[in-house]
């Protein structure tokens, strides 16, 4: 039986193996000409499509590499979108390349794993996902830009995008409600170079009330005082009503590096005017937590984005190109968008349908884009809301070719190695038959 299974698996990945010889959909892109296409179908209405594209001058350095993954008809029930930290085990320090990502998923799914690109923005110097990041069964990092927006998917296989607001709340056992500033980020006493880029820095300056899960670490890792308090949760935070939360201990002034997370416990850490309220909490007294977001993300399995203050940001909205000028003025760094740079985009068409975008760059053939430009090319691409991701050498796009994962995209100027990530998208089939 087990031999059976195994030949019916391999012949399924040989159904699912990309023919790059197939040419993509005929398409015009504004300013470029169609030099070079390949296209091929990862399952019945998944299709991969590769453009490469000159200029009028024909300069192949100005040029731009585009690789496409389009879901839609019967696909929006069959397969479904996970959004996954970069480490299965922490998102502290939790850096992973893409197809590294895409292994541990395909180890912990049941469904077969068609395509994949890199997620949303990450802190450099800590090394873990920066905004929304919620899995299928529990939220893992939430708190650090409430404005910024991000994409999502229902049970149903709704694609979103919007702004989640993500707000996370502390029941004391008197009944006084504190708000969360946190989950699973720094303190905001992390030194100014566990931080990176500044504007991550300057997120976490409001964080003197962060709760962390046993998906963070084996540890804090504060930098020692304020107060920290574990618990035993009755379940994970999954957004779906209070969780209840029995304190088993309370260490005030911890030293360096913070408390022990045990395995099914959580940790309030506290600084400042948080950790005189978190002195207040006894073992076996009872705290309850909860979180809750805006419409439509209320219904949403899986929630990644709004890792920078401008949330992304978001490039067209319900048909309409956004006016990227506001976003300048709160960004960290300007130069991010006129410069040329690899992207990756979400992207919903106005039927429901939706696409996985990865814009190359940093290489001979593949100038990158601005933000601007990208706004085109998503109009050339039918796209109805759009929602930029992180991007420059962390764009990588996978898909499945002759039953492995296999990186499409190159950013890294030909170096080969692919740029260890914080989170990622990845398109699976919901079982392991079609």
């Amino acid at each position: 039986m087990k031999a059976m299974m195994r030949v019916f698996l391999l012949f399924l990945a040989l159904a699912l193996l990309v023919t790059v010889s197939a040419a993509a959909e005929e398409r015009t892109f504004t300013g470029f000409t169609v030099k070079e296409t390949r296209a091929g179908k990862l399952a019945e209405g998944v299709d991969y499509s590769f453009y490469e594209l000159l200029p009028p001058d024909g300069n192949i350095n100005h040029g731009q590499r585009i690789s496409l993954i389009e879901v839609q008809g019967e696909a929006l029930l069959n397969t479904r979108l996970l959004a996954v930290p970069g480490s299965p085990t922490r998102i502290h320090k939790g850096l992973k390349a893409l197809t590294a990502i895409l292994d541990d998923v395909q180890a912990g799914t049941k469904g077969v794993i068609l395509a994949g690109v890199n997620g949303d923005f990450f802190d450099m110097a800590w090394g873990g996902n920066v905004g929304n990041l919620k899995t299928e069964n529990e939220w893992l990092t939430a708190g650090e830009f409430p404005d910024g927006w991000a994409c999502g998917m229902t049970a149903e296989g709704e694609p979103l995008i919007g702004q989640p607001r993500a707000e996370i709340t502390l029941t004391m056992p008197d009944g006084e409600e504190v708000p969360v500033n946190a989950l699973n980020a720094p303190r905001s006493d992390t030194p100014r170079m566990d931080c990176s880029p500044e504007n991550v820095r300057t997120a976490r300056k409001d964080n003197f009330l962060v709760l962390y899960t046993d998906a963070y670490s084996r540890a804090t890792d504060t930098p020692g005082g304020g107060t920290e308090v574990i618990l035993k949760p009755g379940g994970a935070l999954t957004g779906k009503g209070i969780l209840s939360a029995v304190v088993e201990k309370v260490a005030k002034q911890p030293k360096k590096g913070g408390t022990k997370i045990p395995n099914s416990r959580m940790v309030l850490s506290g600084a400042g005017d948080s950790a005189k309220l978190l002195r207040k909490l006894k073992a076996g007294d009872t705290v309850q937590l909860s979180i809750s977001v805006q419409p439509p993300f209320d219904r949403a399995e899986i929630i990644i984005g709004g890792g920078r203050p401008d949330g992304g940001p978001l490039l067209m909205k319900d048909g309409e190109l956004t006016n990227l000028e506001p976003m300048k003025a709160i960004s960290d760094d300007v130069v991010y968008f006129y410069r040329h740079h690899p992207r990756t985009v979400f992207a919903i068409r106005e039927d429901g349908s939706y696409f996985l975008l990865a814009v190359e760059g940093n290489r001979s053939g593949s100038f990158g884009m601005t933000l601007e430009e990208m706004q085109v090319l998503l109009t050339d691409l039918d796209a109805y809301t759009a929602l930029n991701l992180d991007g420059g050498p962390s764009t990588t796009m996978a898909i499945r070719v002759n039953d492995r994962l296999k990186a499409v995209t190159d950013t890294t100027g030909g170096k080969g190695r692919l740029t260890p990530v914080g989170s990622a998208l990845v398109l699976v089939t919901k079982t392991n038959q079609q």
